[in-house]
C-alpha cells in the first residue's frame, strides 16, 4: 500500500515518493431521471461523504441548441 510513500531513500540515493493523484480514481456515468435539474454543486454536495470529488453534466445538442441531458460524469 502506501509504504513506499514512507521511503527517503533507495540506495545512497534520495527520494520522495507520493500517490499518484489522478490514477487513485475512477469515473462514471450517472443517470437522473428525477433529478433533471438539480445543479451539479447540490449533486456533489448530497455524494460528497461517497468521496465524489467532481460532477460535470454532459450536453447534447438538438435543433443547433445546447441541451442539458439527464447524465453526468
Amino acid at each position: 500500500g502506501y509504504e513506499l510513500c514512507k521511503t527517503s531513500k533507495i540506495g545512497v540515493v534520495k527520494v520522495t515518493a507520493s500517490p499518484h493523484s489522478s490514477l487513485r480514481f475512477s469515473k462514471g456515468v450517472m443517470t437522473y431521471y428525477d433529478r433533471k435539474y438539480v445543479e451539479e454543486d447540490v449533486i456533489l454536495e448530497d455524494l460528497k461523504e461517497q468521496n465524489l470529488t467532481e460532477v460535470r453534466r454532459i450536453f447534447t445538442r438538438r435543433d443547433g441548441q445546447k441541451v442539458p441531458s439527464l447524465s453526468l460524469i
